[in-house]
């Protein structure tokens, strides 16, 4: 991977659920296994920087920012938290969902944005596919699937089926918050705010 980004560059190497790879070493249920694949990682991402490579990138992303060995931290200097969004992010969110979709006038998104509190992306999608899926049922003729338009009935009752699967106060979003406040990106010691949607 690290080789073929150096041949493609300018490229970003971007690691999802970056803990699974780079769990702290600390942590007893560590395998050998996981600390040579740890290790090479880590020897890789040094070479990286053996020649001019300043037009690569490694991202990671991850729910367990805690769980990172600390030399893979050390390699991560910019820590961005991405929280639930606002009502202005989820009403942002919620119009990329819909932009192909037809909406009676009865539809607000600002209505539904206010109404989604606490709702992540992945819930909007669902809220906006359950809405969908029973305005389909209601559709007699199945040829004209196409020419579905979802209105506001249909949202109300995706709204009783489709909850937030994140409550603001959840264990794990407080932990990941106090992860951010003390080692999220900060310049100097002065905290800034998570990436776009606080």
């Amino acid at each position: 991977m690290f080789t073929l980004a150096r041949k493609l560059a300018p490229s970003v190497i971007f690691l999802d659920e970056i803990d699974s790879l780079m769990e702290s070493r600390d942590t007893a249920s560590v395998r050998s296994s996981k600390i040579d694949i740890l290790s090479e990682l880590m020897s890789q991402w040094d070479g990286m920087w053996d020649v001019d490579n300043s037009n690569l990138v490694v991202m990671g992303a991850t729910n367990r920012p805690y769980a990172l060995d600390a030399a893979c931290l050390r390699r991560l200097p910019r820590r961005l938290l991405v929280d639930l969004p606002d009502a202005e992010g989820r009403h942002a969110i919620l119009e990329i969902l819909l932009r192909d979709d037809l909406l009676d006038k009865s539809v607000s998104i600002d209505r539904l944005a206010a109404e989604s509190v606490n709702f992540s992306g992945s819930d909007l999608k669902h809220l906006c596919q359950a809405a969908a899926l029973l305005a389909a049922n209601e559709q007699s003729d199945l040829h004209s699937l196409d020419s579905v338009i979802l209105k506001q009935h249909h949202f109300t009752e995706a709204f009783k089926r489709v909850s937030s699967s994140v409550s603001s106060q959840s264990p794990a979003l407080i932990r990941l918050r106090k992860w951010n406040s003390m080692y999220g990106l900060s310049t100097g010691g002065r905290h800034v705010n998570s990436i776009g949607f606080e």
